[in-house]
């Protein structure tokens, strides 16, 4: 018997993050892909507290089931260097607290909605495996993000549930006004005659893992950075 579906059957596919190019690159490839993309972030969302977090998936979900979930999200201003000692409790809170917080929020809304056999890809900055100087509250919020997503990976896999990480340059997760990292030197750019990590790029392989031909795939990171880190 053919069962016929109306759009309100097909999960949403949720990104999270800030409306950088990224997550606007991200959102358009689901698109063009089939998934029902939809977006939380940006100016107006409170990711720190457990109801708003419900409030935004309600608010962007409706009645959906979750099938796709990408997190590519930091807050305003972690990403602005500052020297380890400069640093007090506000700016840990900001740059390092806050960020695991919201990831953790962030998880347990969508794993309420997620379908079976749904996908999670979080988006993390590639300093945690490297370090980068100024940026060590940072770099400990992405290490703590990927064992999150291990974890989940293994609780969420009887269910069916996929869980991976991509590690991309810093940059990627902002714009231009988010940081004054130096884009041309260190670990966030590729050596001469490496390929570049784009936008584009890792928007592509967060479309390929949440799709079927990654159906094996759970509990990895993969490094998408040109080939600068070269980690294991």
């Amino acid at each position: 018997m053919e069962h016929h579906f109306d759009d309100l059957d097909q999960p949403a596919s949720v990104v999270v993050g800030a409306p950088s190019p990224l997550v606007q690159e991200i959102l358009t490839q689901l698109g063009s892909r089939g998934h029902h993309a939809v977006s939380i972030g940006g100016a107006g969302f409170n990711l720190d507290h457990p109801d708003a977090v419900e409030e935004c998936f309600a608010e962007a979900c409706g009645d959906r089931r979750v099938g796709v979930l990408v997190h590519a999200d930091i807050p305003p201003g972690a990403a602005q260097p500052r020297a380890l000692m400069d640093l007090d409790d506000k700016g840990w809170d900001l740059r390092c607290e806050s960020i695991i917080r919201s990831t953790l929020l962030v998880f347990q809304a969508a794993h309420r909605r997620l379908a079976a056999g749904g996908s999670v890809v979080l988006v993390a900055p590639s300093i945690s495996l490297g370090g980068e100087a100024g940026l060590a509250a940072w770099s400990a919020a992405a290490e703590a993000q990927r064992n999150l997503a291990k974890v989940a990976a293994r609780r969420w896999g009887g269910a069916g549930v996929r869980v991976n990480v991509v590690s991309v340059p810093p940059a990627l997760l902002g714009d231009d006004s988010d940081t004054e990292m130096g884009r041309d030197s260190g670990p966030t750019s590729p050596a001469p005659g490496e390929p570049a990590a784009t936008v584009s790029a890792v928007a592509d392989l967060v479309c390929m893992l949440v799709g079927p031909e990654s159906r094996s795939l759970t509990g990895s990171t993969l490094v998408a950075d040109g080939g600068s880190l070269m980690v294991p």
